[in-house]
């Protein structure tokens, strides 16, 4: 099983993010931190996000695109588009309800020359706050997403107290 990692590449104004693995929410406080990098630089025009080496997201890295991809609406004045998802990948989209937070379009990153994203240290407290607004960006989408995940948030908010 291929190591889950984030890596960016630029072209002319445009950042592409590629996932690959399987990637878990332990990488997402690195995930949004180079979002967060990345959405305050002016000479950024619109974000990418490969999925062509990615086997499968979990709920919490879903919910940290949604989270990307609303910033670089208000941000950029455009959604972010996913491109080499495969069937799999693109079911998990559509079962959290995420089609119209992305542009799904076809294509590769061509010969765009990757690096790989420094991975951001986070204790408890940080993964549990990733966690949950993660989730909440989810439950936000629809009553279906608020169903499955609320039980998780709560719990996950009872434990910070």
């Amino acid at each position: 099983m291929p190591e889950a990692r984030v890596l960016h590449a630029e072209r002319g104004g445009v950042c592409v993010i590629r996932l690959e693995g399987q990637v878990r929410m332990t990488l997402c406080p690195t995930l949004e931190e180079f979002f967060r990098r990345k959405l305050g630089e002016t000479t950024l025009r619109g974000i990418m996000v490969d999925l062509s080496a990615a086997e499968s997201l979990d709920s919490t890295t879903y919910g940290a695109l949604v989270r990307m991809s609303q910033c670089a609406a208000r941000r950029l004045g455009d959604l972010p588009s996913v491109f080499g998802a495969s069937e799999d990948v693109r079911r998990e989209f559509e079962s959290y309800d995420l089609c119209d937070q992305f542009h799904f379009v076809s294509g590769a990153s061509g010969d765009c020359c990757f690096e790989k994203v420094a991975e951001c240290e986070a204790d408890e407290d940080d993964m549990r706050r990733c966690v949950i607004a993660a989730h909440r960006e989810l439950m936000a989408l629809s009553e279906k997403n608020r169903e499955t995940f609320s039980s998780l948030v709560s719990t996950l908010e009872s434990e910070a107290d």
